[in-house]
């Protein structure tokens, strides 16, 4: 019989890439998948189930849970809005725990849960690389509420013995990403622009660990299926490199001539200079490995 993976809050950048991914790489034929989202599916793939789900209603988290029992829950719902610090723990921790509770309530039977984690955890932590061990020191909203669904995952593991796991992602980069992020505003903007048109950035001087979707995809069912309950995995590549030399080679992939104004407005005055993940402990324990060098992919972000 075909296991049943429920997915939450599908409908995101990670959510559209993970459709076509499963396809591609047959998870279709020995699962069944479950995309629940708020939003209706502007593009759905066939052989997926579509759902409807209010993230703010606890009793549609527990009616879709009590509707198709999974065995696998793969938690992508949140949001990337350091504005709002109220929707930010609503939807990147709460949510999380009220996953974990209804679990409880309901008695499933779960082999796995994995929920997504942030580089923005780790915050002003400068040590390079980064461990799954080192000090979590969030400096965003986004990245507090992101700590706070850390220790619930611990507390929940722990008293509660559910299996489960984190995918502390550090830079995911590829096609429908956020324009709320560096790279998605810079693949915008040049996406829009004509010869000789200006594009405007924030800091170009900052360091980042990168790692393609696909990557991240692979890293997410190789957890899923492979890592050890209870375990926090960074998933990153492991090496860093300046946002300048990605918009770099990102117009030069786009054959057309454009120019780069740096606006003060746009410098986040917390911008972190380096931030690099340590991806051992994924290696070791699920044996990923990375597919894709950034270098590979400016053609797929155009």
């Amino acid at each position: 019989m075909k296991s049943k993976i429920l997915v939450l809050g599908a409908n995101g950048f990670i959510g559209k890439n993970l459709a076509s991914y499963i396809a591609q790489n047959h998870y279709i034929d020995k699962h069944v998948f479950y995309f629940a989202s708020k939003s209706e599916f502007a593009e759905p793939v066939q052989d997926i189930n579509y759902l409807r789900f209010d993230f703010f209603e606890p009793l549609s988290l527990q009616t879709i849970l009590a509707e198709v029992v999974p065995d696998y829950i793969i938690n992508l719902a949140g949001t990337l809005d350091n504005n709002d610090i109220n929707k930010c723990l609503a939807l990147n921790a709460e949510l999380s725990r009220r996953v974990l509770e209804t679990i409880i309530d309901l008695k499933l039977e779960i082999k796995k849960v994995l929920f997504i984690g942030s580089a923005a955890e780790y915050g002003a932590n400068s040590v390079i690389p980064l461990s799954e061990n080192h000090e979590l020191l969030p400096i965003t909203p986004y990245g507090l509420s992101k700590v706070i669904q850390t220790q619930y995952f611990n507390y929940y593991t722990r008293k509660f013995k559910i299996p489960a796991n984190i995918a502390r992602t550090f830079n995911i980069i590829g096609r429908s990403m956020s324009d709320k992020l560096s790279i998605g505003s810079f693949i915008k903007q040049i996406n829009n622009s004509k010869d000789e048109d200006v594009i405007f950035t924030g800091n170009l001087s900052s360091e980042r660990d990168y790692l393609f979707i696909n990557d991240v995809l692979d890293a997410f069912f190789k957890i899923l299926f492979e890592g050890k309950a209870g375990q926090i995995y960074n998933v990153c590549s492991g090496s860093h490199i300046a946002m300048s030399k990605i918009l770099d080679s990102l117009i030069k992939v786009s054959g057309k001539s454009i120019t780069v104004n740096v606006k003060p407005e746009l410098v986040k005055k917390d911008d972190i200079p380096v931030s690099c993940g340590d991806n051992n402990k994924l290696f070791k324990d699920t044996g990923w490995r990375q597919r894709y060098k950034i270098e590979e992919i400016y053609d797929n972000l155009l």
